[in-house]
């Protein structure tokens, strides 16, 4: 994996694990509620495991947030760039 993509999968699991907290979760109990392993969800958050969209989806099912609040920056530079 490149740097860049490191990067974004490190900010992905920033903003998961801030609405997590957020939400005074535990990680084992958003792990639980996503049908995720702890590992997986420790994984996800240090930015160390490449996200499925599945697994985004159950995520951010679980924190009942929308996916805006985890990929508003990347969606902001695609529509700056006009790649959208």
């Amino acid at each position: 994996m490149d740097d860049e993509n490191s990067l974004k999968l490190k900010e992905i699991g920033n903003r998961i694990r801030a609405a997590r907290v957020e939400q005074h979760m535990s990680q084992d109990a958003l792990a639980f509620e996503a049908d995720l392993s702890l590992s997986t969800m420790s994984d996800i958050e240090l930015g160390k495991s490449n996200l499925r969209v599945v697994t985004l989806i159950k995520i951010i099912e679980a924190l009942k947030i929308s996916a805006d609040t985890i990929l508003r920056r990347f969606y902001r530079r695609c529509k700056t760039n006009h790649i959208i």
